[in-house]
């Protein structure tokens, strides 16, 4: 099982949580995202053993970009890292019906607690609909 994680820029509160991902899994079951455009790219892609997402959300704008592409994230088990805990930018943030937010200025130990579950959840036979059981070869994509 691997984890889709994108964050156009990787700095703060992203790389942190990118620590906490390679934490739990290593780093070849990781699919890094660095663009909208890269994302898309990889969405249009069979899952290939994706069951996980986790978003860093710099902008409101890119909030608005994912939650155009909500059909194509149905699949995946989500965690959001949003900018401000705004009370706007979190009702938009639930359009994408994510399993946890965690705000730039947020508690990222709580964060890690359930990312373990989501990938524990998975290793016992959870599976999400359309995961195929193939591990991809790594990919960052720019």
């Amino acid at each position: 099982m691997n984890v889709l994680f994108y964050s156009a820029s990787l700095t703060g509160i992203g790389k942190r949580f990118l620590r906490i991902v390679v934490s739990h899994i290593p780093r070849d079951r990781i699919e890094i995202c660095r663009s909208l455009a890269a994302l898309d790219a990889r969405l249009r892609r069979p899952l290939e053993g994706l069951a996980i997402a986790v978003f860093h959300i710099t902008l409101v704008d890119e909030l608005g970009a994912l939650i155009t592409r909500r059909d194509l994230l149905a699949d995946f088990r989500t965690i959001l890292v949003l900018p401000n805990c705004d009370e706007a930018t979190t009702a938009l943030a639930h359009v994408l019906r994510p399993r946890f937010v965690v705000y730039s200025d947020g508690d990222l130990p709580d964060a890690s607690v359930v990312l373990g579950k989501m990938l524990q959840g998975t290793k016992k036979g959870i599976v999400p609909k359309g995961w195929d059981g193939l591990v991809p070869e790594v990919t960052t994509l720019q």
